[in-house]
């Protein structure tokens, strides 16, 4: 084989090995773009984002009776803010303590009414302002007489 002949054979060689590079180079971020796409009729349902370990943190989402909630979680208890609103457009929001029960909450209901309520460790209500478009605003108190 002649010097020109074996430049050629390399030069060939080496155009193929180019041509393979190029062809992987644009073909792997076009097969990780594809598979990184979720099907168009399944949208995502919740947006979960969790601490370093791995504790759920807050959650963006619908529940299952329609209400869109955006809820923040205290990691090892049951301590959350929660928002909603619901499937009928009422919002609310809600403080829970570390057993998870609510202590306190403000909503507004389809019939006009808006309340804002405390209450104490057992979950029973011992605060209510509530203003409402046929009584107007009234404040209830619930407890012991002193």
């Amino acid at each position: 084989m002649s010097e020109i002949e074996v430049r050629l054979s390399r030069l060939e060689t080496s155009n193929r090995l180019m041509k393979r590079a190029f062809f992987l180079l644009l073909a792997l971020p076009g097969a990780a773009l594809l598979m990184g796409q979720a099907a168009p009729d399944s949208p995502p349902q919740a947006l979960i984002l969790k601490d370093a370990a791995g504790a759920e943190r807050c959650f963006l989402g619908v529940d299952d009776d329609g209400a869109a909630v955006l809820r923040l979680r205290h990691p090892g208890t049951k301590a959350a803010v929660v928002l909603r609103l619901t499937a009928d457009g009422n919002p609310q929001l809600q403080g829970r303590d570390v057993t998870g029960a609510t202590r306190f909450g403000v909503d507004s209901r389809t019939h006009g009414c808006t309340r804002v309520y405390l209450r104490d460790q057992t979950g029973k209500r011992r605060a209510e302002l509530i203003v409402s478009p046929t009584r107007g605003p009234w404040l209830r108190l619930v407890g012991r007489k002193h």
